[in-house]
């Protein structure tokens, strides 16, 4: 059977590949010329049945074709013009996202709109007026054309169901290759015949068709007639919707359930949750289907993991990008940025004192309040040193007007600290902006995204003077030169010996730290309460707007 799916669809895909844009069209003309075949199985049956004569059988053939063909005509129009949008995708005429979903969403409903309204034109345009032409021409009695109209239905039925399932079959290179032009994450939806509906009506019928062309083509002596064709219907009809239809239901239920249960997990994973796996009832293509899904589960939580335990460990955008597997944005590159070393001041006698847990508590407590305040301006915290911290606003991603929004953090962090632990726990901050070399640094089978170059070395000598000069925040004169905006103002302190640094680095206090103009968050109140455990002291905030 996989080897018939996989012959057929090597031939769809190279007919696909031939006719281009024109393939949907075309396709659906060839289906719907085969409709003409169908025409020729009704006269057979009806003709066996009614005895015709060979000019009775050529002369209903003729009229029947002309009707089919009229019909075909009709729908030959409307399937061009809903298929107008699927050629002019396809063609490379639209490529806009809109244009795609739209040309999916016709291609793939065709088949199931056709079904309804061509079905319910072929009634008026071919059932109705062959059976008035039959009945006249066989001077038949009202319950002889009744009987041939049922029959009829059962025919027009039939060849509708098969050529909804041929126009799903051979339109699928097409839609598949929409489905790849979608963008992901779009879930396009379109109203189409559910599996339930083409199980419960799809297998009836063919039993309705097969039984009937059993009855009539059969040995039946003198047994022809107009009644034989009624007694025949009636009867296959019969047994079709009630032990056919019997077991319709249950193969429908055998196939719905497992598929039914892997939808419901897709969901529960759509949302988040990769726990959901689906009990493999049985060991067929379904069995297969749904251990395969519980695979597929299990590498997504997984990864899941992975992922969280990537964020804690690593930069966000570090762990992404390693995830992604695009790894040459960590490559080795020269950035601008600004670069901000922040120290806790007494820790390490505190440290000595403390147990090792209150430590690493305190620690924590400490560091929940820095990284957010970094990370709502638009910093990356690089590199935890024992009581230390290095951050960069500027890499691995580039980031506009960089000096100010490191500076914007530092404030916001000693106004931060000092509200919670009211004099406790303080930190001093040095911040340089310049040019660095940002990269994936390692070797042996362990790597780190760092950056390196004077003005990281710079950004820690400038935290050192910190202590000298008793601020909580120290600006090197290479990033004062890049602020747009005067956060509250600055005083230049007098320059002190910075270790390896020839060129004396001039540096700049903010006049006022409870000046915090544009906080990312809005009033930096509402940041302070969000702190955890609350906070200990006031939040003196002065907003400041730029002229």
């Amino acid at each position: 059977m996989n080897s018939i799916v996989s012959f057929s669809n090597r031939i769809l895909m190279r007919a696909y590949r031939a006719a281009g844009a024109n393939y949907p069209f075309r396709a659906a003309v060839v289906i719907l010329l085969g409709g003409h075949l169908i025409a020729l199985l009704a006269i057979v049956l009806v003709g066996v049945q009614l005895s015709f004569t060979s000019s009775q059988f050529w002369q209903a053939l003729a009229v029947l074709e002309v009707l089919v063909l009229i019909d075909n005509l009709v729908s030959f129009r409307a399937i061009k013009g809903a298929l107008r949008p699927v050629h002019d995708v396809l063609a490379g005429r639209l490529s806009d996202e809109e244009s795609t979903v739209h040309a999916w969403r016709m291609i793939v409903g065709l088949p199931s709109r056709h079904f309804r309204r061509a079905g319910q034109r072929s009634v008026l345009i071919i059932l109705v007026p062959f059976v008035i032409w039959l009945s006249l021409d066989q001077n038949l009695p009202w319950w002889g054309a009744l009987l041939i109209l049922l029959t009829g239905s059962v025919i027009l039925l039939y060849g509708f169901l098969l050529r909804f399932f041929m126009l799903e079959l051979v339109f699928r290179p097409p839609v598949a290759e929409l489905a790849k032009r979608i963008p992901a994450g779009i879930q396009p939806r379109v109203s189409t015949v559910s599996v339930s509906a083409k199980l419960l009506l799809g297998l009836p019928i063919i039993n309705v068709i097969t039984g009937l062309m059993v009855a009539i083509l059969s040995d039946q002596g003198d047994q022809s007639g107009i009644e034989n064709i009624g007694s025949d219907v009636i009867l296959v009809v019969v047994v079709a919707t009630t032990v056919s239809l019997g077991l319709s239901l249950l193969l429908s239920q055998s196939l719905l359930l497992p598929i039914n249960s892997i939808r419901e997990a897709a969901r529960r994973a759509r949302n988040g949750d990769f726990s959901a796996r689906v009990p493999v009832m049985t060991g067929d293509e379904i069995g297969n289907l749904a251990s395969g899904f519980n695979q597929l589960m299990a590498g997504m939580q997984q990864r899941a993991r992975l992922e969280s335990a990537l964020g804690e460990y690593v930069d966000p955008t570090v762990a992404a990008a390693v995830l992604d597997e695009d790894t040459k944005r960590l490559e080795g590159r020269e950035v601008d940025l600004t670069v901000m070393f922040l120290d806790i001041r007494g820790f390490t006698s505190f440290a000595e004192r403390a147990a090792p847990r209150a430590v690493v508590a305190r620690l924590n407590e400490f560091f929940d309040i820095v990284i957010p305040a970094i990370v709502r301006h638009g910093g990356t915290p690089n590199k935890f040193t024992g009581d230390g911290l290095l951050a960069l606003f500027g890499a691995p991603e580039s980031l506009d007007g960089h000096a100010d929004k490191a500076v914007d953090a530092a404030l916001e962090i000693v106004t931060l600290l000092r509200s919670r632990f009211a004099g406790h726990l303080e930190a001093g901050i040095g911040i340089n902006s310049g040019p660095a070399v940002a990269g994936t640094i390692g070797g042996g089978g362990s790597s780190d995204f760092t950056v390196v170059g004077d003005t990281v070395n710079t950004s820690q000598r400038v935290e050192r003077a910190t202590r000298d000069t008793g601020d909580a925040v120290l600006v090197a004169g290479a990033t004062h030169a890049r602020l747009t905006r005067d956060h509250g103002g600055f005083e230049e302190r007098l320059s002190v010996p910075m270790q390896g640094k020839r060129d004396q680095v001039r540096l700049w206090a903010p006049r006022a730290l409870e000046v915090v103009p544009d906080l990312a968050e809005g009033d930096l109140r509402a940041v302070a309460a969000a702190a955890p455990d609350g906070l200990s002291g006031d939040v003196l905030v002065t907003r400041k707007r730029r002229d």
